[in-house]
């Protein structure tokens, strides 16, 4: 095995270096060696981010080797400038002495190494080590029905035959006969924990519970020359994102979703009692294919890290990958962890996870302190992210699959077609009216305007209002989606937005709309509906308020809340000096579910109507304050 010979001579040149130092020198150098590694791994993915998503493959390798190599050449050059001199010893004592402290210092010196050398994008084996049991290389026979049969390669094929696992619990192994890789990490682990000598608040356990295995994961089922790492760094484009979390009937159809097994997997991969099905959608972006326009990455570069209700204590965490991906909303095509998984430029996918119910509180939603991971440094936090109830179909999701996985009687062998696809839910049914009102077919606002008005929008409410209508948060007053506006301490002056309420979870709330002195806002909240729901927004002009004196005030901004193919949006559009003009309705929206016509009037006006198209729609009687 290359990987670990190359490792024993390291240590062995290490060990023998220290043994010509003597005791005292070679006792400093593993001290030293030891405070060199943890610092390194410790900060080294800090250090990432400066590379700005350059070299992306690569920089976390570079920045572990460079930190520890540097931070123990400055503590070295430091200890030999303060303590020059040495101590006399027996000589026995002097060599012996020399030898351990040298196998110390080589064991977490080539921990390092064996550490960087993972975090490279190699195959699953790197010289022969592999983490897990694998196989180095078989073949494959492919039968289509009316074509040749041909043979196919499979390389570094993970042993372990179970959706969502690598191996058993206990079955990872480091580097052969001095591990020294789970030394290290072990070492570094237990320093970090709650009751180690370095903890402050963040164990490692926290943000890797099994880091040799997650690097292992990202380099499973992608090849070597294919983008390995995917990054939302600041100040990098942001390259994956999600989209929303869906609960998944237990009772979806299966089919594996690959055909070069070995052996077939067991189906159905079914939730324990305690446990449930979770869809991820995860959409890339552009930026994150290769250059041949196409993502690669494989269910081991994908986990959620959660709570471990089987953990040793009520702070552990672990890594849940998943057992396959969603084919539209009917099907689930499982998966092994090594399995390689392709999507277009602007495709993404919807990967179903075998989590814990308790990963999710009572209110549904995903609990604090959980994050998806994927391709090793899109980290995207989805605390209090609602799980829906029911998948919902998005043309964008599409993973690319072998004619014979989704056609198996194609092959010569003449299989049975797959079983159809689980129907997906009814939509649900209509609240039903209050108690003691009659169903209607419109709703009772609707009355409030006359005949013959051009519209098919319902005031609901006129206030005197600046506070922002909807939940939203924006991380350092970026607004998202390549929207754009200026904030102020939770305050918009004004805003162009349109994204999904997924992206408005993460940094600090928008409070209210910031409103010129002397001004109010009046916030009039409108239910849209038929085909010019969308009205408020393409032709603002022409929803008016009225004043006392007679006087119209045209929209200086629109808020809807909306469903499109890629879930649950919110659009916000505002200015604080000037009227908005029109804008074209959103691709793929349905009429929004609530929505909010903002106007600016001076202070202390009476507001007394709403004018939809020229004609009175509703009578008001509203002051702004």
């Amino acid at each position: 095995m290359i990987f670990a010979t190359t490792i024993l001579i390291f240590l062995a040149a290490i060990v023998f270096f220290h043994y010509i130092q003597g005791f005292f020198s070679a006792t400093i150098s593993a001290i030293l060696t030891i405070f060199a590694a943890v610092i390194a791994f410790s900060y080294h993915e800090m250090l990432v981010p400066l590379f700005g998503g350059k070299m992306a493959d690569y920089s976390t390798a570079i920045c572990l080797l460079a930190l520890f190599g540097i931070t123990y050449l400055l503590m070295r050059i430091l200890f030999d400038k303060v303590i020059p001199g040495n101590i006399r010893l027996p000589v026995a004592v002097d060599k012996g002495g020399a030898v351990v402290m040298g196998l110390i210092s080589g064991i977490f010196a080539t921990g390092i190494m064996a550490i960087a050398a993972q975090e490279f994008p190699f195959g699953p084996e790197i010289g022969g080590f592999s983490r897990f049991d694998s196989e180095s290389e078989r073949q494959q026979k492919v039968e289509p029905r009316g074509k040749s049969a041909f043979y196919s390669k499979v390389w570094g094929e993970l042993s372990d035959n179970t959706p969502g696992e690598f191996g058993e619990p206990d079955s990872s192994h480091g580097v052969p006969i001095i591990p020294v890789d789970s030394i290290t990490m072990n070492l570094i682990s237990k320093l970090s924990s709650p009751t180690g000598s370095l903890q402050n608040d963040k164990p490692l356990e926290s943000v890797h519970p099994d880091f040799l295995t997650e690097m292992l994961g990202n380099r499973v089922g992608i090849e070597p020359t294919g983008t390995h790492v995917a990054t939302n760094a600041r100040g990098a484009p942001e390259q994956v994102k999600v989209l929303g979390v869906f609960d998944l009937n237990p009772k979806t159809v299966q089919s594996d979703g690959e055909i070069t097994r070995k052996q077939p997997l067991k189906l159905p991969v079914l939730p324990k009692s305690n446990e449930q099905f979770l869809v991820v959608r995860i959409m890339f972006a552009q930026t994150a294919s290769d250059s041949d326009m196409i993502t690669r990455l494989s269910p081991g570069s994908i986990r959620i890290v959660g709570h471990d209700p089987n953990g040793s204590d009520a702070n552990s965490m672990k890594d849940y990958y998943p057992i396959g991906t969603m084919e539209a909303t009917g099907r689930i095509f499982v998966n092994k962890v090594d399995d390689y998984i392709f999507c277009k430029q602007g495709n993404g996918v919807d990967a179903v996870f075998i989590v814990p119910k308790t990963l999710i509180d009572n209110k549904g939603a995903i609990k604090d302190g959980t994050f998806i991971v994927v391709k090793r440094d899109a980290r995207i936090d989805m605390s209090g992210m609602k799980v829906e109830p029911t998948l919902t179909p998005n043309a964008d999701i599409l993973v690319q699959r072998k004619e014979l996985v989704l056609h198996p009687e194609l092959g010569s062998s003449g299989g049975p077609p797959l079983p159809p696809p689980t129907p997906t839910a009814a939509p649900a049914t209509p609240p039903a009216a209050p108690a003691g009102q009659k169903p209607t077919s419109t709703p009772p606002a609707a009355n409030n305007k006359p005949a013959g008005a051009s519209s098919g929008l319902t005031v609901v409410s006129m206030t005197s209002d600046a506070k922002i209508p909807v939940n939203a948060k924006l991380p350092a007053g970026q607004v998202p989606g390549g929207g754009f506006g200026k904030i102020e301490a939770g305050k918009v002056k004004n805003i162009n937005m349109d994204a999904s309420s997924l992206e408005l979870k993460m940094g600090d709330a928008l409070e209210a709309f910031d409103v010129p002195a002397g001004q109010a806002m009046i916030q009039v909240k409108v239910t849209p509906s038929g085909p010019s729901a969308w009205g408020f927004a393409t032709d603002p002009e022409q929803y008016e308020i009225v004043d006392s004196t007679g006087k119209h005030y045209q929209p200086n901004g629109v808020v809807a809340i909306f469903r499109s193919t890629t879930g649950e949006r919110v659009m916000m559009r505002y200015i604080q000096s000037q009227t908005i003009s029109g804008v074209a309705a959103p691709t793929g929206a349905d009429a929004p579910s609530e929505a909010y016509i903002l106007y600016v009037v001076p202070a202390n006006t009476s507001i007394t109507e709403f004018d939809d198209h020229g004609q009175k729609a509703k009578a008001e009687n509203v002051v702004a304050k």
